[in-house]
C-alpha cells in the first residue's frame, strides 16, 4: 500500500513532536534530579561558618562551666576541713597504736617490708633510720602513711600502688612519655588537658549523668584499699602495740584509716579544680626535720584558670 505524499508530511510532522516531547521530559527529569541532589548536598540558607563556630563555642562553652561547679560549688571550705582533718585523725592514729621502744628487727628486715609501698630507695632509707630513732618515729610512721596515700591517690602517679578508678589509671599509664613528663608542670599543655579529662571522666562515671556528687569508691576499689593497708601494716607490725582485750588490732585500724583517706581522694577526683599535696620541696636528711603532712594547693581556678603561683591553702608540716 502506498501513502500519499500529505500522510507521509503528517506522520513526520508527528514523529518529530513526539520526540521533541521525549526530549523535553528527559532534559525536565535531569534538572529535576540535579537540582534534588543540590538540595541534598547543599541545603538551603547553610550559616556562615564563624556562626557555626560561635554556636559550638557556646556549647562547650555550657559544657565546661557545668563540670567547673563541680559537686560542690565553687569552695575550697570542704576540701581544706576533710585534708585537715586527715591529719588529725592521721596523728591520733599514730599516737595511739604504735610504741617508742626500742626493736630488735635488723635494718634488712625492716626494708624488705617497705618494698611494694611505691617508695623510691632514698625514702626508704629515710624512714627506715627514723623508725629506729625512738624520738622520731611517731613522725617517720605519719609522714610514711601520709606519702603512700597521697600517693596512691594522684592521678599523675604512675609506679607504685592506686587506687584511684582502675579504667582511668589504665588510660593514664599507657600515654607516652612525651606527655606523662609534664604531668607535674600545671602549665603544661598536656597538664591541662589532663585535667579538663579528669573533669570529663568523674562527670562520665556519675550514677546520674547529669547529677555532678562525690564519686563513691568501688567495692573493688575498697578491696584494693584493704589491700594497701595490708602492704603498709607489714612494715607498721614491726612498731604496734599489742591491743588490748575486746579492741581492734592495728591492722584494721590502719584500714579504717585508709578508708578516710580513700574518700578524701575522690573528693578531690571529683573537684573542678586541680589540687596537689607537694612534701619538701628539696630533700634534706630527715634528722633535720620530718614533713609528716603535705601542703595543700590549688593550682587552678573555677573558671578553670591555671594560676601563676598556687593558692597554698595549708604548707607542709614538719616535725623535729
Amino acid at each position: 500500500m502506498s501513502l500519499s505524499t500529505n500522510t507521509i508530511i503528517g506522520l513526520t510532522a508527528l514523529g518529530s513532536f513526539l520526540g521533541g516531547v521525549l526530549l523535553a521530559s528527559l532534559v525536565g527529569l535531569y534538572l529535576r534530579r540535579k537540582h534534588s541532589r543540590n538540595l541534598i548536598e547543599s541545603p538551603p540558607n547553610p550559616p556562615h561558618p564563624s556562626e557555626s563556630a560561635a554556636r559550638i563555642f557556646r556549647y562547650v562553652t555550657e559544657i565546661e562551666k557545668w563540670l567547673l561547679q563541680g559537686p560542690e560549688g565553687p569552695s575550697d571550705q570542704i576540701p581544706i576541713n576533710d585534708f585537715m582533718g586527715l591529719d588529725y585523725v592521721l596523728e591520733l592514729h599514730v599516737r595511739n597504736t604504735y610504741h617508742q621502744r626500742p626493736v630488735s628487727y635488723s635494718p634488712d628486715v625492716l626494708k624488705q617490708s617497705l618494698e611494694g609501698l611505691g617508695l623510691d630507695e632514698w625514702t626508704q632509707s629515710q624512714v627506715l633510720a627514723m623508725s629506729l630513732d625512738v624520738t622520731r618515729r611517731h613522725a617517720a610512721i605519719r609522714s610514711l602513711i601520709a606519702r603512700v596515700m597521697f600517693a596512691a591517690l594522684d592521678i599523675t602517679n604512675l609506679s607504685g600502688p592506686s587506687l584511684l578508678p582502675p579504667q582511668v589509671m589504665a588510660f593514664i599509664r599507657t600515654l607516652p612519655p612525651s606527655s606523662t613528663s609534664n604531668f607535674k608542670n600545671p602549665h603544661a599543655r598536656v597538664r591541662e588537658v589532663l585535667d579538663m579529662w579528669r573533669r570529663c571522666s568523674a562527670a562520665l562515671m556519675q550514677n546520674h549523668r547529669w547529677l555532678l556528687s562525690t564519686l563513691e569508691p568501688s567495692q573493688d576499689i575498697r578491696q584494693q584499699a584493704r589491700e594497701l593497708s595490708q602492704a603498709l601494716s607489714k612494715y607498721l607490725a614491726h612498731f604496734a602495740e599489742e591491743p588490748a582485750e575486746g579492741r581492734l588490732d592495728h591492722g584494721e585500724k590502719l584500714y579504717l584509716l585508709v578508708e578516710e583517706y580513700l574518700n578524701f581522694g575522690y573528693l578531690i577526683f571529683s573537684s573542678p579544680c586541680n589540687w596537689r599535696f607537694p612534701f619538701e620541696a628539696e630533700r634534706k636528711d630527715w634528722s633535720e626535720g620530718i614533713v609528716v603532712r603535705p601542703g595543700l594547693e590549688r593550682v587552678s581556678g573555677y573558671h578553670g584558670e591555671v594560676f601563676d603561683d598556687p593558692l597554698v591553702r595549708a604548707p607542709p608540716l614538719q616535725v623535729q
